[in-house]
């Protein structure tokens, strides 16, 4: 389990089969991160993906975090928008590897 405070993030909401996840999920945080570097904005908390849903799905809704400080509310390009998250605890995995095997991963991870 992890817990978060309140927090501002830089999301993009995506859908993906699980074998392109880490094609998906690449090219959303490359758009994310130009959009903070266009902002001149940095983050020190890691990136987030929160699977929205139900599991196992053969096409998954994800919302892809990067979480920022100062960020301007309107602007942004490629769909992206600022939250504002409230505190939680939620459930929580990191993989380790390279993000081409998510979606060996995911699969894994509903196969008992």
């Amino acid at each position: 389990m992890r817990e978060t405070p309140n927090r501002t993030v830089l999301a993009l909401r995506q859908k993906a089969a699980p074998e392109r996840l880490g094609e998906v999920i690449g090219t959303a945080l490359s758009c994310l991160y130009s959009e903070t570097g266009r902002h001149g904005l940095g983050s020190a908390e890691p990136s987030e993906v929160c699977y929205l849903g139900d599991f196992p799905a053969s096409e998954l809704d994800l919302e892809i975090h990067v979480p920022v400080s100062g960020l301007p509310g309107t602007g942004h390009s490629g769909g992206a928008r600022v939250l504002e998250l409230p505190a939680t605890t939620w459930a929580s995995t990191v993989h380790e590897g390279a993000s081409g095997r998510l979606g060996e991963a995911y699969r894994r991870s509903n196969t008992g």
